[in-house]
């Protein structure tokens, strides 16, 4: 990915990840055009959108999916400390 797309995230980045399972217990795994790898269906959380809102539109935008159920999973996050946070 070009760094301009990287210098437009937000400064706090949220991605989510959902997995998504059929009455098998098979797990969808997605290959996108932008992505030279497979995956599972999300993004990028977009400012002011809650994760569960992200999961929701990226796996509309993704897959053509409507979910009506989301269950949660779990939360992880991991500190920058190369991060500048504005200060010199």
């Amino acid at each position: 990915m070009s760094d301009d797309y990287y210098k437009n995230l937000p400064k706090k980045r949220m991605g989510v990840g959902v997995l998504i399972f059929n009455d098998k217990e098979e797990v969808l795994i997605v290959k996108t055009s932008y992505k030279d790898h497979w995956s599972i269906a999300g993004g990028v959380v977009e400012e002011k959108e809650s994760p569960k809102e992200t999961l929701i539109r990226e796996v509309k935008e993704e897959i053509g999916l409507d979910l009506k159920e989301v269950k949660f999973l779990s939360v992880d996050y991991i500190f920058d400390h190369d991060y500048n946070h504005g200060e010199n």
